[in-house]
């Protein structure tokens, strides 16, 4: 019976994690949003102009109702700050007829990388809400934030705007390269970072938990099922994993391949040490 779950478990978590995947809301017009701060303060005019056309906010919370339970929002991230989009009841934006294009792109692929331009009429752009491309010229960068089908959402830092870029795959002819410098410049905000660990954690562990409970009434046994920890302090994330490892190590370690995947593509430095983890900003 033990052996059957653990085969279940492999297959059902690989299914969990086998992408990092993201929810964006773009947002033509940022600068007309009901926008507050993670103190529920109203942002500024000033503020929102600050905000460039077709921003894409990262979803770290969907359509959700503050205390008083007549106020609702979706609570997203942009370059590391929380804020709080106020929604009507029906989870649609509040004042989406000035906002313009306002769309959703659920489980998106990250990127979270830049690409240089090597070779003209190789890389291709386009503005949102249009179909007409131009081409980049070499020694343009893009920071590439999402997939969408064939194309990446990205930012283009030559022209400091937001785009869709289309480009083949990466090879000898593609015209473009992975730009090395972004390491520290174009990393992945620490907000969103800690959303997807939590959230790969949170799922693991309620997978084993309710494995655990089905497990030990079977057959009578106080058997402890491995659980993941986070811990977030100002400047580190540890991760580490309790219980008992016994006919469990292939899941333990596919799960820490997993965070370490995730961790690699958001450009922070880390430490492993056995089935631990440390990330330092």
């Amino acid at each position: 019976m033990l052996r059957t779950i653990l085969f279940l478990l492999i297959f059902v978590v690989g299914g969990l994690h086998s992408q990092t995947r993201s929810d964006y809301i773009l947002i033509e017009h940022p600068d007309k949003l009901l926008l507050l701060n993670k103190y529920q303060q109203e942002i500024s005019q000033h503020e929102l102009n600050s905000f460039k056309p077709f921003t894409p906010f990262l979803i770290i919370e969907k359509h959700t109702f503050f205390a008083d339970g007549i106020r609702s929002y979706l609570k997203v991230a942009l370059e590391g700050e929380e804020f709080y989009m106020l929604t009507n009841n029906d989870g649609k934006i509040r004042n989406a007829e000035f906002v313009g294009i306002n769309k959703k792109f659920t489980r998106r692929k990250v990127a979270g990388d830049t690409i240089k331009v090597i070779a003209e009429k190789k890389v291709r752009v386009r503005m949102p809400g249009t179909q007409s491309y131009s081409y980049l010229y070499p020694g343009d960068k893009v920071v590439r934030i999402f997939r969408d089908v064939s194309e990446y959402y990205g930012y283009n830092l030559a022209g400091d705007y937001y785009c869709w870029v289309k480009m083949s795959p990466p090879g000898k002819y593609s015209g473009w390269e992975k730009y090395v410098e972004t390491f520290e410049k174009y990393r992945m905000p620490r907000v969103e970072l800690e959303s997807k660990l939590i959230d790969k954690i949170e799922q693991y562990n309620e997978l084993m938990k309710n494995l655990e409970a089905h497990f030990n009434t079977r057959f009578s046994k106080d058997k402890s099922f491995p659980k993941w920890n986070i811990e977030i302090s100002y400047d580190t994330i540890s991760i580490s994993v309790t219980g008992e490892h016994d006919g469990f190590g292939n899941t333990v370690d596919e799960m820490k391949k997993e965070l370490l995947e995730l961790i690699e593509i958001s450009a922070y430095r880390y430490k492993e040490a056995g089935r631990s983890i440390k990330i330092f900003n």
